[in-house]
């Protein structure tokens, strides 16, 4: 063979071998943090695998030092530890349960005083979708008719007061008092 065609073949094969690339436009503003989604969900799936294979030779572990245990006759020591696992786990249960209550709480004081009885009873994740997804916000009536219309004096008696010991002037004063007037009426 000659030389030409063998670089010609060498060419071909090289053709054939090389990766394909695509054409990507190149971004200015990419970090030098960012994790393609596709590694990050491989990493992530191969995490959740691992610890689900060391979670469970844990447990089967535990399952052959209990055996062992049980067959040397060492209740004692089973017990012992049967008893600080339950401990720890109504610790768990207890922590769990106040949280619970504590939000159950908090969601149903953002509920309008109308509705605590009707979504009170619903369960936790229930009443947390419904606060979300309504945005409730606790509502309060507040009747500032009042402190507006009357500059906050509760009696005509306190506006003419403070007419005479000169808090407010004279002009103030009729205006106040013929908002009292107004509400006395009823127009």
């Amino acid at each position: 063979m000659s030389i030409t065609a063998d670089n010609a073949k060498a060419d071909e094969v090289v053709k054939d071998v090389a990766p394909v690339v695509k054409d990507e436009p190149v971004k200015k503003d990419v970090k030098l943090d960012d994790i393609p989604y596709a590694r990050f969900k491989e990493v992530n799936d191969n995490l959740k695998s691992l610890q689900a294979d060391f979670d469970k030779a844990k447990d089967d572990q535990k399952k052959l030092r209990d055996a062992e245990l049980e067959e040397q006759g060492k209740y004692k020591d089973l017990l012992e530890e049967k008893k600080l696992e339950l401990v720890e786990t109504k610790l768990k249960a207890d922590e769990w349960d106040t949280y619970q209550a504590d939000r159950r709480k908090a969601l149903i004081e953002r509920l309008p005083e109308d509705d605590r009885d009707l979504y009170g009873a619903l369960p936790l994740d229930k009443l947390e979708e419904h606060c979300s997804k309504s945005g409730t916000i606790k509502k309060v009536k507040v009747d500032n008719s009042d402190a507006v219309s009357t500059s906050g004096y509760s009696a005509p008696k306190e506006v003419v007061d403070a007419v005479k010991d000169g808090s407010i002037t004279n002009n103030e004063g009729q205006k106040i008092l013929e908002q009292f007037r107004k509400r006395l009426h009823g127009s």
